[in-house]
């Protein structure tokens, strides 16, 4: 896991340790943002409640390994 990875883990912290269910678009670039620098992939926010879900979920489940 990159640092910069790291650090937007660090700095938003709080959206990952609680079982958050409404996320605003702000919230949601930074949650792509993530997961396109741990990933490698390019992902975009199509608006699709299903795929949003899917990369929150990832992007959680690398929270919770980082925080170990």
């Amino acid at each position: 896991m990159s640092l910069e990875v790291q650090a937007l883990f660090d700095q938003h912290r709080s959206w990952f340790e609680t079982d958050k269910k409404v996320w605003q678009p702000t919230e949601l670039q930074v949650v792509y943002l993530i997961f396109n620098k741990a990933t490698g992939e390019n992902r975009r926010d199509t608006g699709c409640g299903s795929c949003r879900r899917a990369v929150v979920n990832k992007v959680k489940k690398m929270y919770l390994q980082y925080a170990k």
